[in-house]
């Protein structure tokens, strides 16, 4: 099968709705809340940079008891991808009201909060 640039010029064939000889991982469910309430989130980041991993969502934060739990990643703010975003830039787009955001669970980061 000839290859152009790393890809293949022919496509892959299509079994029951997927293409054949690729393994499609599932991808965890996204998270999507939006905030309008003026405050704080409470969510506490494993770190200042991409990814932002939540490690803690603080009781009494706008984000309290919606869902969001140790070992999300936040994926975007007000449909914006924040993987190339600088802390110093998330930050006041968290800050926005209204804004939402999505998040996914990252397996990796979950079993390392767990211990597992």
């Amino acid at each position: 099968m000839p290859v152009i640039g790393g890809r293949l010029e022919e496509p892959l064939p299509v079994i029951g709705g997927r293409l054949a000889g690729l393994e499609e991982a599932e991808e965890e469910p996204v998270l999507t809340l939006t905030f309008v309430e003026a405050g704080s989130l409470k969510v506490e980041f494993q770190q200042t940079a991409a990814p932002y991993i939540v490690e803690e969502v603080h009781e009494g934060g706008l984000a309290w008891g919606r869902g969001l739990e140790p070992g999300h990643r936040l994926i975007s703010v007000a449909g914006q991808a924040v993987d190339d975003l600088e802390w110093s830039q998330l930050v006041p787009l968290l800050q926005r009201r209204p804004v939402t955001v999505a998040f996914r669970m990252d397996p990796a980061a979950q079993a390392a909060l767990s211990g597992g």
